[in-house]
């Protein structure tokens, strides 16, 4: 079946849905953000699951992230504020700057990058989905530590928040992956790569990142893609070990 990244994505939504009953209250602070957060990649879904059908042009498809990012960007209450790189500090003048309406102009940026950066990495069984339990598992793993490692309520929340959200993209990940797995049986389509980069961005924003049929192997175009480079630099591969490599690297 082609587009199964829209199961996904309801199943998705469905869990985070319910776990605001289990989490927060009438008056949490984070429950506008969260949802927010779900109207996004609700928006994001739909408008991948159009892409699948429509078969929308590029110039739109790096339109259509900025538009569905509105809610979260609208509702962000956090900090607009980046601290400084050291080497740089003698030529600002001071180590913590405001940006201001610019963050959230970053904000949106982020947004584009995320959702088409997993959609352009594409075009293997298992690859899209793939990537997406690498970057997500990193993301646990990363909250998880600095949760161990401070002692600030409000900071170990933010990275909560971001636990709240990557865990379910990660289990229904994992779910789709046993079937999207060379050879494979679904295909998740743009729905799913859109899906995936937005909850990504959210992630980020929120808590505070040509076959040869004689060979059987994929062999490297001129197509500007970091899938054919990578052909390009170690040879034809398979379409299994292909994706293996491009997910360890």
């Amino acid at each position: 079946p082609e587009s199964l990244g829209i199961v996904v994505g309801i199943v998705f939504l469905v869990l985070a849905i319910l776990f605001q009953y289990f989490n927060f209250t009438a008056d949490s602070n984070w429950l506008v953000e969260y949802n927010a957060a779900l109207a996004s990649i609700c928006f994001m879904i739909l408008l991948g699951f159009v892409d699948d059908v429509l078969d929308v042009p590029w110039r739109v498809k790096l339109l259509l992230p900025s538009i569905a990012a509105l809610p979260l960007l609208m509702a962000y209450a956090g900090h607009t504020t980046i601290i400084i790189p050291k080497p740089l500090i003698s030529y600002v003048g001071q180590e913590v700057l405001d940006l201001g309406w610019v963050y959230k102009l970053y904000m949106g940026l982020l947004a584009v990058f995320c959702t088409n950066s997993i959609n352009i990495h594409a075009g293997l069984n298992g690859l899209e989905v793939g990537q997406t339990v690498v970057i997500a598992s990193a993301i646990l793993i990363h909250n998880l530590m600095q949760i161990g490692a401070s002692s600030d309520p409000e900071y170990k929340q933010a990275h909560a928040f971001s636990i709240y959200l990557v865990q379910p993209l990660l289990a229904t990940s994992l779910a789709l992956l046993s079937y999207n797995w060379y050879p494979s049986s679904v295909f998740v389509g743009d729905t799913y790569t859109y899906f995936a980069g937005m909850t990504m961005a959210v992630v980020g924003i929120l808590g505070h990142y040509r076959f040869n049929p004689e060979t059987g192997l994929l062999t490297g175009t001129r197509d500007g893609t970091l899938v054919n480079f990578y052909l390009r630099m170690v040879g034809p591969k398979s379409e299994k070990t292909l994706c293996i490599h491009l997910l360890l690297v």
